[in-house]
């Protein structure tokens, strides 16, 4: 996944710093870094659409100061992750105002900045975690993204894991698999199917909808935990 990065900062020696300690640590964690840069403010907020998961931003630029520029952005994106530089250590209480992630006093100090990227690369890692299964097959052990998962189908005494690029025919017991998946949305609507929640399109008389058009009939014994679990999911 690449994560796009905005250094906005009008000292083009301090931009240029801080450009070459982010791809210093760039290779040590899971992701690619894009990295823009601006020279003010106004140049940034123009360009500005919610586009940039971290943002390092001076405090103290010409024509409008950092702290204003902070306040557009959180009104328009609550999570992108904003790092002021400063000069000034008090603007560090100014900074609670707009959830400032951390402040890096100039000049930036290699020690200093490796713990606030690590603390970076952890934030980006919990908020695009993307989890994964294990499952063995007769030739092969796979890891399949959760999220990729619309069903796992028992039938004749196999597993049928349906994804949404293939089918994948194992030995195990569904139970296994609803044990594992207790907390990643998952819901039986009939006995024999273990549905994504997430790839429910619509929910049509007997039958659960996926995002593939798939339909999947819903038994009479599994309907009311069924329908809850969509509902709960959906936040109905």
């Amino acid at each position: 996944m690449k994560i796009k990065v905005a250094i906005v900062e009008d000292e083009i020696n301090s931009l240029n710093d801080l450009k070459k300690l982010i791809l210093s640590y760039k290779d040590k964690y899971s992701f690619e870094y894009e990295i823009y840069s601006y020279f003010n403010g106004l140049d940034f907020l123009n360009d500005y659409k919610g586009q940039f998961d971290v943002i390092f931003l001076d405090i103290e630029m010409p024509k409008i100061n950092g702290m204003e520029v902070a306040k557009k952005i959180r009104s328009l994106n609550d999570s992108t992750l904003i790092i002021f530089e400063t000069n000034i250590i008090q603007y560090a209480i100014d900074g609670y105002e707009v959830q400032a992630f951390d402040f890096l006093i100039k000049p930036i100090k290699e020690p200093r900045f490796r713990l606030t990227f690590s603390h970076i690369s952890n934030e980006l890692n919990h908020k695009y975690n993307e989890e994964t299964i294990t499952i063995n097959t007769k030739s092969e052990i796979l890891n399949i993204l959760i999220d990729d998962l619309l069903y796992i189908e028992v039938m004749n005494h196999n597993l049928f894991v349906h994804t949404i690029k293939e089918t994948i025919k194992i030995r195990g017991q569904l139970n296994a698999f609803e044990t594992k998946l207790k907390n990643n949305s998952f819901s039986r609507c009939n006995n024999p199917y273990l549905v994504n929640l997430k790839h429910v399109k619509s929910i049509k008389g007997e039958y659960c909808i996926l995002d593939n058009d798939e339909e999947l009939k819903i038994s009479q014994t599994k309907r009311n935990s069924f329908l809850s679990d969509f509902a709960n999911y959906i936040g109905v």
